[in-house]
């Protein structure tokens, strides 16, 4: 009956596969996820999952994956590399966002360029953090790269809404985006399509809390309360818009207690 969407703040960002393959070393041309890719004639197409990504993969030294996969996967060395690149400035252990790239995504970004096709996408823009990649998405004046990112995210909200029509259902987002541009480009996306928004944080803060207590104090996820009022932002829309809840094929409606 209803598909919930859940958008968070990276979402733009994993919907480019160059800025995927920047991030987590896999070729935008052959990904081990669904991707969008562009035709000769310019148009979005879905790209299945390459079974054979890992041949694809960038190399550098022996020593470099294993590294970066540490610095990636441990909070604790992430920090350890910060305090490295940048002894004088301070950083919050719980945004590992905002750690400086690591030798690989920049010896990657590096090399993406090299390829015309990603070459003018790159165009003008070098992140220095982490941060960068997934902050510049909420710039007004977007990176080329950025902008082809919304496009796909456009992209993907066609095919959410195709499939979900076609199942008899209908669609939500579920956004946890602050107030800002991102969540403008967002906004103005779902309201092209017709795809409502249910607004994560106005929730939480309607009812006198701090959208920060909805994360873990080290981890940007969900704790028990951010998933719990989660479903409440959900229930309550819900019971405003109860045909939501409507079978497209049948016109049963049933609305949760």
């Amino acid at each position: 009956r209803l598909v919930v969407l859940v958008f968070v703040r990276n979402d733009f960002e994993n919907n480019s596969p160059i800025l995927t393959a920047l991030r987590l070393n896999v070729h935008p041309d052959h990904s081990p996820f669904v991707t969008a890719a562009r035709e000769e004639n310019g148009l979005l197409t879905l790209r299945p999952p390459d079974p054979d990504f890992e041949t694809f993969l960038f190399r550098g030294s022996r020593l470099k994956p294993v590294r970066d996969w540490l610095v990636e996967k441990s909070y604790f060395l992430s920090w350890v590399q910060t305090k490295r690149a940048a002894p004088r400035r301070i950083f919050r252990i719980n945004r590992p966002d905002s750690f400086p790239l690591s030798r690989g995504e920049t010896a990657r970004l590096e090399l993406l360029k090299r390829f015309p096709a990603y070459a003018t996408l790159l165009d003008g823009w070098y992140p220095t953090t982490r941060g960068e990649i997934r902050g510049t998405a909420y710039g007004k004046m977007l990176p080329p790269v950025f902008e082809e990112a919304v496009k796909i995210t456009a992209f993907a909200l066609d095919q959410f809404k195709a499939y979900t029509k076609r199942d008899g259902g209908s669609l939500v987002i579920l956004s946890t985006l602050k107030r800002g541009p991102c969540n403008g480009k967002l906004s103005a996306l779902a309201e092209a399509r017709d795809i409502p928004v249910i607004d994560l944080d106005d929730y939480i803060a309607r009812q006198g809390a701090d959208p920060a207590d909805a994360r873990w104090a080290h981890d940007g996820h969900w704790n028990p309360t951010g998933h719990r009022w989660a479903a409440e932002a959900l229930l309550e829309y819900l019971k405003q818009h109860p045909e939501i809840c409507e079978d497209r094929r049948t016109g049963e409606r049933h609305v949760p207690e």
